[in-house]
Order: C-alpha cells, then structure tokens, then sequence
C-alpha cells in the first residue's frame, strides 16, 4: 500500500480565485495517496460556496473551525492527518503539480525527519527561484554546524548565509514534508500563544529536534508575493506580538545551548522587525494613534 501524504490549508478569507489555483495545483494529477485538509478558521460564511467547490474532491475534506488563528489551524490540521507524511501549503500559494505528484509518488524514498524541496515566489506572474546554499545527499542533522546554518537561514529570514536569493526562508513550513510520527514522538507543534512568526519558532524545534534533514532540489512551491496579506498590512500591536516570539524564541536558544551559535541571526532578524514594525504599525498611513508616531 502507498503511504499517504496530508496537505494541511489553513483558510480564512482568501479569494476564491488564489484558493481554486491552490487547489488546482494539489488536485489536477490523479493521486490516490494524498488527502487535503482544508482547515477553515472561522471565515464568514459567504466564503463556505468557495471551501464547498473544493470538497467536491473525495480527497478533500474541510474542517469548520472557531477563528483562533493560524497556529490553531494548522494544529488541527495535524490532529486530523492521517497520513505517514505531512506538508503544509498556503491557501493563497501554490504547488508545482508535476513536482508535487513526483514527491507523493516517491514516498517510499525519503528517509528524512524533515525533507525540504525548492521553490520560489510568484510576483504578478513572474517566478523568483530560490538559490540554496544547501546540497542534496547531506544529512543536515548529522554535523553540528550544519544544523546551526540551516536554523541560522531561518531564524534570520534568510538573511544568513548570505550571497543566497530566499524568497521565503527556511523557517516556514511550507516546501517541506515531515514525518507525522516525529511530531507526534517529539510533541511537537504550533504555539498558539504566538501569533508573530510562529512557524519560525516550530521550525527552529523541528530542526533542533531531528535526526535526519535532507534537501532535495525539485521545484515544488510557489509563494505569493500579496500586498494585502497579513505580513504586509497594518497591523496594530505587532511590535507585542514581535516581544513574545522573541522571548520565547531567545528561551529555546538558551534550553538547548546554542544562543552564541545563533547570535547574529537573532539580532539580524530583531533589526529586521524592528524597520517592519515601523511600517506596519508606527509609522503606517492607516495608524490614527497620536502617540504611534
């Protein structure tokens, strides 16, 4: 029997048009060995005709959730998997069919914890590659200075190892297959008491973790470069949702000893925030707060 690969979709109010693409691209090859679980986190019902056209596939099932956040929904989304293997894809991203039904008709051949693949962005239609510093056939997890590079690439946003194009890092989830069964050995998951860069803190653990991270150089994702997405609108208290992830990100470094491995990525990625909460919050058109400014 072929193993089984869940696609876990978070959802909540995204244009119908980007979730059908999205869907299109996990749906358009005839798999029998993949279920989507579309997890929605309390959209309005106006979006429930959008997540219903989706459930016309037997391989779909949509989950109705009270709104709680993404973390919330993704960790439904693994509570309900099935499968050996677990993905995660954005609901207004998208798959490159043909990598994806090479990924889930090779299960059998990956060993790893964690098996990360390529990818890129999709900026209005034109595509941005990634170009990684990592190399197929390393066991990332086996040599010290390896795992820190990887986890230094995504504390920091890819800032780290520079001289790399990273149209998202490697602390997102997404572009990676995981086994269920190291998560759930492992107890690990989303904090749902973070609600800024949650993934990130997941992935450090996740590679923190792992005995086996392997990279595989198939092109498999696509990320939407979306102005109106939530990384990118104002977003008043970001810079208290930013304290909590750096305290509990700062917390975990210091547990397993490795704060000076990643020292620079750490304050590289607070530099970062820091200019972002600037235009998302302080300085941002829509802040109507007299003393934001």
């Amino acid at each position: 029997m072929k193993k089984l690969i869940s696609v876990i979709v978070p959802f909540y109010k995204i244009p119908e048009k980007l979730f059908l693409r999205c869907m299109l691209s996990l749906l358009q090859n005839e798999l029998d060995n993949i279920e989507v679980l579309v997890i929605d986190d309390g959209s309005p019902e106006e979006y429930h005709k959008t997540l219903k056209i989706a459930e016309e596939d037997k391989r779909v099932r949509v989950i109705f959730a009270p709104h709680a956040g993404v973390s919330a929904a993704r960790n439904r989304g693994i509570r309900e998997a099935k499968g050996e293997w677990i993905t995660f894809v954005d609901a207004d991203d998208y798959l490159n069919a043909e990598t994806f039904a090479r990924i889930a008709g090779n299960l059998d051949d990956f060993s790893g914890d964690v098996n990360i693949f390529n990818g890129g962005a999709d900026y209005n239609g034109k595509i941005v590659t990634n170009t990684n510093f990592l190399k197929e056939g390393i066991n990332y997890a086996k040599k010290h200075e390896d795992r820190i590079r990887l986890m230094e690439c995504a504390l920091s946003v890819g800032i780290f190892p520079t001289g790399y194009t990273q149209c998202f890092s490697y602390g997102a989830p997404y572009c990676k297959i995981i086994k269920r069964e190291f998560l759930e050995k492992q107890k690990l998951h989303f904090d749902e008491d973070v609600i800024f860069a949650e993934d990130v803190l997941l992935l450090i653990q996740i590679y923190q973790c792992a005995q086996e991270i392997y990279f595989y150089n198939w092109y498999m994702y696509n990320y939407v470069n979306n102005p109106e997405s939530v990384t990118r609108r104002f977003r008043p208290g970001i810079s208290a949702d930013m304290d909590v992830f750096f305290s509990k990100i700062r917390e975990f470094l210091v547990k397993n000893g490795i704060e000076k491995d990643l020292e620079k990525a750490y304050y590289a990625r607070a530099q970062f925030e820091l200019r972002r909460s600037f235009y998302l919050e302080f300085y941002n058109p829509k802040n109507t707060d007299p003393e934001a400014g």
